[in-house]
């Protein structure tokens, strides 16, 4: 679990359906704040992960036997043709992070479809 990572990509935004703010980190999905304002909402999201990374430092988070990143249940091959720059940025994020690329990618779509730009993901089966 990188504590880091997952503050940094944490994203908030108003969720019309339940009229609430909501944060959230696509590399922590288990943990999600909720809040009447933006501020409550991260508020919220950080005192939830700090109990969590608590939990998971003491060996008691459900989710983690044992420190380190945790296997993905499924891993799909992905490849793509992009520009060098775009590559290198993806990299560089990625090593800003410490996380993988494949995890930069999702975090950079997940926070493309909290923008409500039309697009929707696939839910897994």
């Amino acid at each position: 679990m990188n504590k880091v990572a997952i503050l940094q990509t944490a994203v908030t935004q108003y969720d019309s359906e339940n009229e609430c703010w909501v944060t959230e980190s696509p590399l922590l999905e288990t943990v999600v704040g909720v809040g009447d304002t933006e501020e409550e909402a991260k508020e919220t999201f950080l005192i939830h992960f700090n109990e969590c990374y608590t939990a998971y430092l003491e060996g008691r988070h459900g989710l983690y036997k044992k420190a380190g990143r945790p296997k993905k249940a499924v891993k799909v091959d992905l490849r793509a043709q992009v520009r060098p720059d775009t590559r290198d940025n993806i990299k560089i994020y990625a090593e800003t992070l410490g996380i993988s690329q494949g995890e930069a990618v999702e975090v950079a779509w997940k926070a493309l479809h909290s923008m409500s730009i039309g697009i929707q993901p696939k839910q897994p089966a």
